[in-house]
Parts: structure tokens; C-alpha cells; sequence
């Protein structure tokens, strides 16, 4: 009987061993945008390094960031991490199921880069890859980052992206020229079944095709080959009243990174801009280099 009890009680204990074993680290990597084009500079990979286990991760974490050719790493920062070309490391302990801040690779893409790139990451001999499609099928398109909208008519869902490149608006706008009303909503819904949006996300994006203007008058070509993109950095400026008087005058919508300073002291300009439908986006608050700032102040001027 005696026996028995303590043979359980050692078999209990052999369980509970790996039960309780440390998990080795995770690591994620990503990048954008979607898709790096030849020329590009200042694109980036994002790396998370994760502690999935239940118990904090102790001990040197160094971080690699292979680059395939065709990419070559400009900045490699990450708030707490110390780098070294493409290598980072810390050794401060990582609570349980919880994440270091990332770090992000970024770099300019040569102009004979392949069709695909592998990036691929090493932590602490844990590997992973991410793969980078290195052209697009619709390189002046739309962005998969805004929402679907026909003038100021917005459906509320985002834009989907198919694996070249070329996304539901592209899709729409590159049949061009519509018959008529009825040719240019069969359109964006035959669109939205190629995506396979669902049927909260389709109906939304024809209400909006149906609340538009589109095939009820001319429009302006915004097929993927005739568009261009038009952004005014550093203002806002004294000829900013000027500029948008312009782009009205051409039915034509802008990006404006503007400076914090500068839009606290005429956020009226900031809000004409917004209502007139430009996308009103942070230069910093007062132009200054951010990498000579730290990350408190980099996230200062990013936020002002």
C-alpha cells in the first residue's frame, strides 16, 4: 500500500515537469506597404517578439533580420532594443504573454529587385519568414488602407487587396466608361463578389455606389493607369488658401502632412481641408529630425 502512494506520487511529479517547462519565445515579422516596388525607399518590416508561455522569459534576446537581395536596411530601431545593422538585442526580462516593443527594419528596395522577396527573421534560434511581393499589378491604384466611398458617398468598409496588388476600386474604376447608372452599380457588385466581401460588407458598398453620382454624369477617369497622387508636405504655408482654391477649381483631392505648429496656429485651414474631403495626416509636430529624438520624444512630436 505504502507502495503504491509513493510510485503516484512520482508519477504526479514526472507530469507536472513539462507542465511547468519555459516556452521559447515567438517571434512575428511583417511589412509594408503591401507591396515593395522597384526604387521604393523607406519601406519597412515589422518584428514582435512574444512570450507565450506562463512564466517570464529571462536571459540575452538577440534578434536577426536576414534581408534577401534587393533590400538594404536604412534604420533599425526598436524602443529599448540596442542594434547593430541588422542584429538587436535586450536582456530584460519579458512578463508571460506579453510582447517587447517592435522593431522596425527599414529600407529602400533596389530597382532590380525579383518579383518575391523571403525576409527572414532569427530570434534566439527560433526562425520565421515573411513573404514580400516585390511588384504590383496596380501600382498608381487604390489604397487598401481607405475605405470604399464614390465622391463623398462611404460605404464604411475597407478596400480589399488581392495578392497582385489590385483592389476592389481598382477593379471598379478600370471598367471605365459605364453606360450608364445601371452598368456602373452591376459593376461594383459583380466586384464585390469577385472579393467575397460578405452580405453586411456588399450591401453597404452599393448603397454607397448607389448614393453616388457615378454614371449619372461625365467623370473624371480613375482607372488604376491614369491616376496620380498628390501630396504637400510641411505646410500649412501662405499659399495653402491658394493651393485649395486650385484643387477645387479641378475637382482634385490631396494628402497633406502638415506640422503641428503650423495647424495650431490656422486650424482653420486643417478643417477646410477635411471638409472638402483632402486627408489631413502628421508631419511631426515641428520638423525635426526624429532620429535624434528619443522614443518619449519621438512619440511626443508624433502625437502633438
Amino acid at each position: 500500500m505504502i507502495r503504491s502512494v509513493v510510485g503516484a506520487a512520482v508519477l504526479l511529479l514526472a507530469v507536472s515537469i513539462p507542465a511547468n517547462a519555459a516556452q521559447p519565445l515567438t517571434v512575428s515579422v511583417n511589412h509594408a506597404p503591401s507591396h515593395f516596388l522597384p526604387g521604393m525607399i523607406a519601406a519597412y518590416a515589422t518584428i514582435t517578439v512574444t512570450n507565450p508561455g506562463r512564466s517570464s522569459a529571462t536571459g540575452t534576446v538577440t534578434v536577426s533580420d536576414t534581408l534577401p537581395a534587393g533590400l538594404t536596411a536604412t534604420a533599425v530601431a526598436g524602443e529599448g532594443w540596442t542594434c547593430t545593422a541588422t542584429t538587436c538585442q535586450r536582456s530584460d526580462a519579458l512578463p508571460p504573454r506579453s510582447s517587447y516593443p517592435p522593431i522596425r527594419v527599414v529600407v529602400n528596395v533596389a530597382a532590380d529587385v525579383p518579383d518575391q522577396l523571403v525576409n527572414t527573421v532569427t530570434v534566439n534560434d527560433i526562425k520565421r519568414t515573411d513573404v514580400i511581393p516585390a511588384r504590383d499589378a496596380c501600382p498608381n491604384g487604390w489604397a487598401p488602407e481607405q475605405t470604399i466611398s464614390y465622391g463623398r458617398s462611404d460605404s464604411g468598409v475597407r478596400n480589399p487587396q488581392r495578392a497582385d496588388g489590385c483592389t476592389l476600386q481598382d477593379v471598379v474604376w478600370n471598367a471605365e466608361p459605364f453606360r450608364g447608372k445601371a452598368d456602373f452599380l452591376s459593376t461594383v457588385d459583380k466586384a464585390a463578389a469577385q472579393f467575397r466581401l460578405n452580405a453586411h460588407q456588399r450591401l453597404a458598398v452599393l448603397a454607397a455606389a448607389a448614393r453616388s453620382d457615378v454614371g449619372t454624369k461625365p467623370q473624371i477617369d480613375n482607372s488604376c493607369d491614369r491616376r496620380i497622387a498628390f501630396t504637400f508636405d510641411d505646410g500649412t504655408s501662405i499659399y495653402r488658401p491658394e493651393l485649395l482654391k486650385t484643387l477645387r477649381e479641378k475637382q482634385v483631392h490631396g494628402v497633406f502632412f502638415d506640422n503641428g505648429v503650423r495647424v495650431e496656429a490656422n486650424p482653420q485651414w486643417a478643417r477646410f481641408q477635411a471638409r472638402e474631403g483632402h486627408v489631413e495626416l502628421n508631419h511631426t509636430y515641428s520638423h525635426v529630425h526624429m532620429d535624434q529624438l528619443t522614443p518619449e520624444q519621438n512619440r511626443e512630436e508624433g502625437t502633438a
